[in-house]
This record gives structure tokens, C-alpha cells and sequence, in this order.
């Protein structure tokens, strides 16, 4: 593996309240992640800083979920975002609300009161308000989500949760327009407010699957062995610890994780000028020009 010694470039939010969060599915990962997403919004909200969570998922609990999400056989027949919301609002104390429908552009757009905009802001981008964590396993959902980001003006940072058998990906950003990706670029001091949507980065997300036999839910992946028991706990560890730096710490120092499990294996892309440069022109961006330092006189 070759050394990037270029210089580490950093995303750097403005302290700011309330903060929003929305959880986009509470299946596999999404309901080990949601545990997570409690466990730092509370550790948030006991250094003064409120934050509002939302769960959105049309599913019910199913017998063949036992085992692989965080659920339990008396929960069979609940909605999973009610059931999730209850039981971690009362482990944690915290009010969360539950939408036990198919997530929508709209309807996330009225949720946050976001209004339209089809140009960018390095303030709303730098603001951080928004986080919209999508633990879905379809492109029709992934559609919605990032309909959202590109019409935010920056405002909402998308976290993208997905994975195969035995491999995943994390992924971060807030430009969903391709022609925005010009503002994806360091400052003198190495800051950034940008960086490229999930579906910008891995434009696959976003496209229908090409196999074509029937679609099966995680749950049953698993039961047919055609899914990896623990790749769930994996992507969703991966995962809170984005969020847990947009949450708590305020910064970014990267934009996705790939990983596996057959063999383990993890590699984060963290910013750099040479990995950005890097993904900017694979992206179809000319390569960003680098500050010069000021000589002294």
C-alpha cells in the first residue's frame, strides 16, 4: 500500500442547536445502529447540545428477524420504527419519533421544514444541522434520500449504510449535484465544507439490481446462508463512529470505509489533498488547485 504523506485536510462544523437526525430504515443494520444513535445522542444532550431523532421504517417485526436485527419474539407484529423508537426512548430518556411509513423526499422535507434550493451553501453545509443516516437495502429508498441532499443546498449530510454477503460500505457527503462538486475544496488551512453525496462517489447505489431473481430481504438472505450473520453489527459500528464525529466531535476527516469480513479487512479513505484530488477527478472535477504558502519577507 503506497503512503499518502499529502497534506490531512478536515471538515470542521460550527457548534450548533438542535441537532436532526434521521435513522432511514431499522432492519439489519439500522437497528443496531439505532442503539449507537441513541447511546451518542444522549451522551450529546448531557453536554447541553439537543438533539431530535427520527425513525422511519414501513416494516413489521417477522419471526425470521428474530436473531439477526434487535428484536425479540413478543415484538412479532409491531412496527419495527415504533418499537425501536419506544424501546430506546425509554432506555435512554429520550423523545424519539417514529414514521412507520416509506420514507419520501417530501415527507423528509416537511419533517426538517427544509426549503428547495438547487444552488450550494458553504454556511448551511458548514451549519451541520442535518444528518440523514440511510440503512437501506433498495434503490428506490436511496432515490429519496438523495433527492433530499441534492435540494438542501449543502444543509443535510446523507450517511450511506450498505453491504453484500460479507462486505460493506460506509459513505458521507453533502454535494449531490454533480455541477456543485467544484465547491468540493480546501482553504489555507486545509478546511473543507463540501464533500461528494454517497450516490456521487458509488453512482451503482442509485441504479436498479440487475439480477433477475426475485428480490429478498436481508432477513431471508441470511436464512439462506447468502448473508453473513455479523456483516450487519460491522457495517452499523462503522457507521456510528461517522456519526459520532459529526455529533460529538464536530469534524470529518474522512468520506467512506470499505471493509470485509472474509477475509477482515478495513480501509478508510481518509481526506487528504492526494485522495481528494484523487476522487474529484474520478468524479469528473479538475483537480483542485493547492494554496501556496506565503513567503516572509
Amino acid at each position: 500500500m503506497q503512503l499518502d504523506l499529502s497534506r490531512h485536510l478536515r471538515v470542521l462544523l460550527q457548534p450548533t442547536q438542535p441537532l436532526h437526525i434521521c435513522l432511514v430504515g431499522v432492519g439489519g443494520t439500522g437497528s443496531a445502529l439505532a442503539q449507537s444513535l441513541c447511546r451518542l445522542a444522549w451522551h450529546c444532550q448531557q453536554k447541553g447540545t439537543e438533539v431530535r431523532l427520527v425513525f422511519i421504517d414501513p416494516d413489521r417485526v417477522e419471526l425470521k428477524n428474530v436473531g439477526r436485527q434487535l428484536y425479540c419474539l413478543p415484538e412479532c407484529g409491531q412496527l419495527k420504527a415504533e418499537t425501536m423508537a419506544r424501546r430506546m426512548g425509554a432506555a435512554f430518556g429520550l423523545a424519539i419519533r417514529a414514521i412507520p411509513e416509506a420514507v419520501s423526499a417530501a415527507q423528509i422535507r416537511a419533517l426538517w421544514h427544509l426549503r428547495g434550493g438547487s444552488y450550494f451553501s458553504a454556511h448551511s453545509a458548514r451549519a451541520g444541522t442535518y444528518l440523514l443516516v440511510g440503512a437501506v437495502d433498495n434503490h428506490h429508498a436511496r432515490q429519496q434520500l438523495a433527492e433530499v441532499t441534492a435540494e438542501s443546498s449543502g444543509a443535510v449530510w446523507y450517511l450511506d449504510c450498505g453491504n453484500a454477503r460479507s462486505n460493506g460500505q460506509v459513505l458521507l457527503g453533502n454535494v449531490a449535484q454533480a455541477e456543485h462538486l467544484r465547491h468540493v475544496c480546501a482553504d489555507e488551512m486545509g478546511l473543507l465544507a463540501a464533500l461528494p453525496a454517497p450516490h456521487l462517489q458509488a453512482p451503482a447505489l442509485l441504479a436498479p439490481d440487475a439480477s433477475p431473481q426475485p428480490a429478498l430481504s436481508c432477513a431471508e438472505l441470511t436464512l439462506r446462508e447468502e448473508q453473513s450473520l455479523v456483516i450487519n453489527q460491522m457495517v452499523a459500528s462503522v457507521a456510528a463512529q461517522y456519526v459520532h464525529d459529526w455529533l460529538l466531535r464536530r469534524e470529518l476527516h474522512a468520506y467512506g470505509t470499505d471493509f470485509s469480513l472474509e477475509p477482515p479487512a478495513l480501509v478508510t479513505h481518509v481526506l487528504t489533498e492526494n485522495s481528494l484530488a484523487t476522487l474529484t477527478e474520478r468524479l469528473g472535477t479538475p483537480r483542485p488547485k493547492r494554496h501556496k504558502q506565503k513567503q516572509a519577507a
